[in-house]
């Protein structure tokens, strides 16, 4: 395969990447009795705004992982300065490691603030993938990806398609998570 082809095949994957996140986040509703439709009505949109805001908030590692391992509590607990420098390097390494193979969908926030698009929020995206047309009309950049390189393409690939991942396996739990709350909410009683 040509470079040429190579370039072009990755464009169409991120374009790809990029049409999947129109609504991602559709989840299947649970069979509900007549008087819980309400209930879940708020139970739902207070779980994904819990969910939506740890996304926003970095993921496992917060916002900016550096300022956490350079604390005083933290690196600052090594004498050396030579140390410090030390247990920061390997604490980024340690992130950058586990986010490329379990949590790739954690460095969305790289491309914005997530934020839900459309009647009833279906789509869960970041603010700089989306083109607004006022009211509740948007779109998918598909030309988000022509001022990036190679490289940076291939990252935001991973991260979406990571992403889109992690949102639709969250929808498809929602029933789970419901019957759980419920049970939850019974034993509470």
């Amino acid at each position: 395969m040509t470079k040429q082809k190579r370039h072009k095949a990755i464009m169409e994957r991120a374009r790809n990447a990029l049409l999947d996140l129109y609504h991602n986040a559709t989840p299947p509703y649970p069979r509900l009795d007549d008087s819980e439709g309400d209930e879940f009505g708020d139970w739902l949109e207070e779980a994904a705004s819990w969910e939506i805001e740890y996304i926003n908030d970095g993921g496992a590692y917060g916002p900016d992982y550096r300022k956490t391992l350079e604390a005083p509590c933290n690196a600052g607990r090594f004498n050396s300065p030579a140390a410090r420098r030390y247990y920061v390097r390997h604490g980024l390494r340690v992130q950058r490691e586990d986010q490329a193979r379990y949590g790739a969908w954690e460095r969305i926030s790289e491309y914005g603030t997530l934020y839900t698009y459309g009647r009833g929020g279906r789509t869960l995206a970041p603010e700089h993938l989306i083109q607004t047309r006022g009211g509740s009309g948007f779109s998918i950049r598909e030309d988000y990806c022509e001022d990036l390189s190679i490289e940076d393409v291939v990252r935001l690939i991973s991260t979406v398609e990571a992403f889109n991942a992690y949102v639709k396996a969250w929808c498809a739990g929602v029933p789970d998570m419901w019957r759980e709350e419920k049970a939850e909410r019974l034993r509470a009683a």
